[in-house]
């Protein structure tokens, strides 16, 4: 880019206004720098199709789940769902594990070790082996990108990994209670009870 960095771009714009980003770079240098930035992705050239379609489906999710807010104002979310769909291949491909930054790096927590993530304010917490971690994302966003087929929102602030799940018992008012293979319990709302049982019952 001529003149500024797309770092030095994003810093003039400023962050209540800044859009959602997907650096696309040559150089692999700065991957850690872009997610302190809370890039939407980091594509490394050469990508294929396969790879730019995650991205967009990254930020389709992301837009999705801000309502057009927090600095998507004029984003037509239908019009890059548009460009999404000459993108096909990579449909059915989920995250396999999440990025979590301790001290000054960050480590991959996969997801075959979490056995649920809960909102926290514009945070999630993962609960996996090895304890707790804390991601600057939302629990909407994390939901789009999870293999449904593994994990299933059962609260509005609540998915457990299916597969973690050992006792459902019901509570009252529709609502009802699962235990996790660590001992811990998620109270299962009458919203998402039904769902949740089909697919656990499926597993």
């Amino acid at each position: 880019m001529p003149g500024l960095t797309g770092f030095e771009v994003l810093r003039a714009v400023g962050a209540a206004a800044c859009p959602k980003v997907i650096f696309s770079t040559a150089h692999d240098r700065y991957a850690l720098e872009a997610f302190d930035a809370h890039a939407v992705d980091y594509l490394l050239k050469p990508y294929d199709a396969d790879r730019f379609r995650i991205a967009l489906d990254k930020a389709c999710a992301q837009l999705h789940a801000s309502g057009g807010s927090g600095g998507t104002a004029g984003v037509d979310v239908a019009a890059l769902e548009v460009l999404l769909a000459r993108y096909p291949g990579a449909h059915g491909r989920y995250l396999e594990r999440l990025l979590v930054k301790r001290d000054e790096g960050w480590i991959p927590v996969p997801l075959d070790r979490v056995r649920r993530l809960s909102a926290e304010g514009k945070q999630v917490r993962i609960h996996a082996d090895g304890g707790p971690h804390l991601i600057r994302e939302s629990l909407a966003e994390l939901e789009a990108r999870l293999d449904p087929a593994r994990f299933a929102r059962v609260h509005r602030g609540e998915i457990v990994r299916l597969a973690a799940v050992v006792r459902l018992d019901a509570l009252f008012h529709g609502d009802a209670m699962i235990e996790l293979d660590d001992g811990s319990s998620v109270v299962v709302s009458r919203t998402h009870r039904d769902a949740f049982f089909a697919r656990w019952r499926g597993r």
